[in-house]
């Protein structure tokens, strides 16, 4: 596009000069707008940001809308769009009730229109209404589901908020090109958590090859297909909610397809009438094939109060014998090796210091693998007693 213009040529001789202009014009390739990330249904408590993104491709630029319902909406101090390149979002501030309901974002591109819904949940606060006490020391308690006059008002969060928690992990594992890798997890959190995919500290969305999908019961599922040797990496799931976060990871290795020679066809030997003896062949020791690391015993993410004891253990196979080091966000600790290969990191009075992510490493000439966790050290809870 940036070579559209004028196009001059022009020819000098000592008898003089002529020249000519054309127009050039380049026309860009239109494609059809294609929802890479729908947006997906929001469910906040009222006076929170609620936010909605999807991700969407079309040459030409589109032009993208949001609507409530029918209602195209228009940016304010409480309506804001955000863009950045194929990403966009709206976040709605401070919500109230009146703001539930099905939200859409329109595309706009030269090849047609395309749309997707969600639908905004917003969870109302309960409200008590406290009258004076009597003389008796009765109270009585009114509940009112929109406005409420009141001496004292007390505001109570619906349901319990509980940090994520992954109950069930993916672990290390080595597979073939063009097969199909399926990492599977479940999470449990109030309100539900945000489930985040990335390989190598990049962000995962869908494609052609790769799903993000999800069951009931709090299950993740990042599903790729027709894999690469490119596509092998430390692989990385988040949740994330009001109360805090959680995070998982291990290594997945693509390796090339072994391809296995045919044996060429054993002719048949023919003895006339001759008795051939055959000297019996010691077969050659056959040294045993290299194989990469790989985890069969993790530790996963875990919360420890200060001054108890902290264990963390891992079991590593591989040949030859993988080298093993074990870092602390990036300080590498000492630990003791036990019988079949397992590593132990002890500690016996755990201080709040040594709270953060625990990485192992393990390498060898076939490969390397990798296992992170987190350890969080909470303080002790001191009891005072007032006289």
């Amino acid at each position: 596009m940036e070579d559209a213009g004028d196009i001059r040529v022009t020819a000098v001789n000592p008898a003089g000069e002529a020249s000519c202009v054309a127009k050039l014009k380049i026309k860009m390739k239109k494609e059809k707008a294609h929802f890479v990330k729908p947006i997906h249904d929001v469910d906040v408590m009222e006076q929170e940001d609620a936010r909605f993104e999807t991700t969407v491709t079309a040459k030409p630029q589109p032009t993208v809308e949001w609507y409530k319902g029918d209602t195209k909406l228009e940016p304010s101090d409480h309506v804001i769009f955000e863009k950045e390149g194929d990403n966009y979002a709206l976040v709605l501030k401070g919500v109230n009730p009146k703001e539930a309901g099905i939200y859409t974002v329109k595309v706009f591109a030269d090849l047609g229109t395309i749309s997707s819904d969600a639908t905004l949940t917003i969870k109302e606060k309960l409200k008590l209404k406290i009258d004076k006490p009597t003389e008796k020391a009765e109270a009585s308690f009114e509940m009112e589901a929109e406005t409420v006059s009141m001496e004292a008002e007390v505001q109570l969060t619906l349901e319990e908020t509980i940090a994520p928690q992954f109950v069930e992990v993916f672990e290390e594992m080595t597979i073939e090109e063009k097969g199909t890798v399926e990492l599977r997890v479940t999470v449990t959190g109030s309100p539900e958590p945000q489930v985040t995919w990335y390989c190598n500290d990049k962000q995962l969305f869908e494609t052609l090859k790769v799903k993000l999908l999800t069951e009931s019961g709090g299950v993740h599922i990042l599903h790729m297909e027709r894999t690469t040797q490119q596509m092998s990496g430390l692989y990385k799931v988040t949740a994330v909610n009001a109360a805090g976060q959680a995070e998982h990871a291990a290594t997945v290795n693509i390796t090339e397809i072994v391809k296995v020679a045919e044996e060429a066809p054993v002719e048949e030997a023919v003895v006339e009438e001759e008795v051939v003896e055959i000297e019996e062949e010691v077969p050659a020791e056959v040294e045993p094939a290299t194989v990469a690391p790989a985890f069969i015993q993790i530790f996963d993410d875990v919360t420890v109060e200060q001054g108890k004891p902290l264990e963390l253990r891992v079991k590593v196979t591989g040949h030859p014998r993988p080298e093993v080091k074990i870092y602390r966000d990036d300080v590498e600790l000492e630990f003791v090796v036990e019988d079949d290969d397992v590593y132990v990191v002890k500690t016996a009075d755990v201080s709040v210091d040594l709270g953060g992510h625990y990485r192992v490493a393990a390498v060898n000439s076939a490969g390397q693998a990798e296992h992170v966790a987190r350890v969080t050290v909470t303080g002790k809870i001191l009891y005072a007693i007032c006289m």
